[in-house]
């Protein structure tokens, strides 16, 4: 199954590896992480507004203007078993 991330973007649910807050890729390593990501051409900034997410898969990595609640929702739609609770940890 897919997952919606923005614009025109569809991803696999089996190739997400991480949604992460946008405001952490402000400082630290995942600024590190995401400056290696554009120096490779592997981010894409998702137009819709200000980046709200980030989301890692196997191919690369995205800023999407979704929260990461509502696409951790979408993704565990689609993923086999486990229940999301309030902030979307399986129980």
């Amino acid at each position: 199954m897919y997952v919606h991330l923005g614009a025109d973007c569809l991803t696999r649910v089996d190739e997400l590896v991480a949604i992460l807050r946008a405001d952490l890729t402000r400082d630290g390593p995942t600024r590190e992480m995401v400056q290696s990501l554009r120096a490779r051409g592997k981010l894409v900034l998702l137009p819709g507004g200000a980046p709200r997410s980030l989301v890692l898969t196997a191919r690369g990595a995205f800023l999407s203007p979704f929260s990461t609640l509502t696409l951790l929702k979408r993704a565990r739609q689609w993923s086999p078993g486990g229940k999301e609770d309030g902030v979307g940890r399986t129980q």
